[in-house]
């Protein structure tokens, strides 16, 4: 992947964003005041799809909820309420824009008039020069080469006919972003809680079916 290192700028942000999300939703209903609420996150950075194609993406494992520290100075553990759809569309609006305002500041895009774009990077190699077209392909299930150049892949998921007003529940779509908040974890499920660990983790490809 060319330059790897921006995916550090928009995954802070994207957590950051979560965090505050929970902080805000805290401070009201269980006076918790943000200066004394602190919440946590992992974040693991995916660069593949199910396709084993390239598709960079987060999953981030977070709290629902913040700590707090009582009267005694002990942690003492404060649960959100469970996000809207409309939440959701707002936090992901958020990260939209503070992902874009990173991304142009590290020259990745450019703005101008009105209009965003991919800035050429004149330092880049031969090498990535190439990729580059090859990464655009995958992201988006193309062909890269050949005669059908351009067209969209068949796939199986592809051809399977989806209702038009098919909508899943706190799942966000905006601007070719996505943010899904749809999997929960019990406070003591800990099993459900290594299967997600697992997922969100695992490789682009298992060694038991290689």
């Amino acid at each position: 992947m060319k330059r790897p290192c921006i995916t550090k700028g928009p995954s802070n942000r994207g957590r950051c964003e979560r965090l505050a999300w929970y902080i805000d939703c805290c401070e009201q209903p269980a006076y918790v005041l943000e200066d004394e609420a602190d919440s946590g996150a992992v974040t693991l950075i995916q660069r593949f799809g199910s396709a084993a194609n390239l598709n960079i993406h987060l999953h981030g494992l977070v709290l629902d909820g913040v700590y707090r520290r009582s009267a005694e100075g002990a942690p003492e553990f404060v649960e959100a309420p469970a996000p809207t759809d409309e939440a959701l569309q707002a936090v992901l609006h958020r990260i939209i824009t503070r992902t874009m305002k990173v991304l142009t500041r590290r020259g990745v895009l450019v703005e101008e008039q009105g209009r965003t774009y991919l800035g050429d990077d004149d330092g880049d190699s031969d090498e990535a020069r190439v990729l580059r077209p090859l990464q655009a392909a995958a992201c988006t299930y193309r062909f890269a080469f050949g005669p059908r150049a351009g067209q969209k892949v068949l796939t199986l998921q592809g051809a399977m006919p989806r209702e038009a007003d098919f909508k899943q529940n706190l799942c966000a779509d905006s601007s070719g972003f996505s943010l899904h908040a749809a999997v929960r974890c019990g406070a003591d499920d800990r099993p459900a809680l290594e299967q997600l660990c697992r997922y969100i983790s695992r490789p682009a490809l298992a060694n038991e079916r290689v």
